[in-house]
């Protein structure tokens, strides 16, 4: 976009909503490893195999105490064109109670039923959606969008 009052265009951003629907689920479970990454995690992956998807460990890089235990679990699956409700979701809430984590993050390229939110809400789970995980991304510099385009670009 051209503003009178600068020389030169603003850049198109490198993501829109669109590029979910190009990814396949390990594009999608790559895409999201990454920016979790990005945000100063370690992650380790845990494939759903078959099932698709994959749970993501998250660890603290500046921990002191427990380098080798997790600080929180994300559970990212594609799930083009399809709200998740509570069922899809409840299954990272019973990884955080056996683990004892305090944190956890559900990622899809879709959306969420009300009440998966309302669910989400009142155990203090992490949603994000196709809108939330295009957020993430435009927060990041432009070489981090950069590295996510070129998961997503791996065919």
């Amino acid at each position: 976009m051209f503003h009178p009052t600068d020389n030169k265009a603003t850049p198109a951003p490198l993501w829109g909503p669109d590029m979910f629907d190009t990814l396949s689920a390990p594009q999608f479970d790559a895409v999201c490893e990454t920016l979790l990454a990005q945000a100063g995690f370690e992650t380790r992956c845990q494939s759903h195999g078959a099932a698709g998807g994959v749970t993501l460990w998250l660890y603290s890089r500046h921990a002191q105490q427990g380098k080798d235990s997790p600080v929180a679990v994300a559970q990212c699956k594609q799930w083009p064109n399809q709200l998740l409700g509570v069922k899809e979701i409840h299954p990272l809430l019973e990884v955080m109670q056996a683990r004892q984590l305090q944190r956890g993050t559900y990622a899809t390229s879709s959306g969420y039923t009300d009440n998966a939110r309302k669910f989400a809400k009142y155990h203090g789970l992490n949603l994000l959606d196709r809108s939330a995980l295009l957020g993430l991304i435009t927060t990041r510099t432009t070489g981090q969008q950069q590295t996510l385009l070129a998961l997503a670009d791996r065919g």
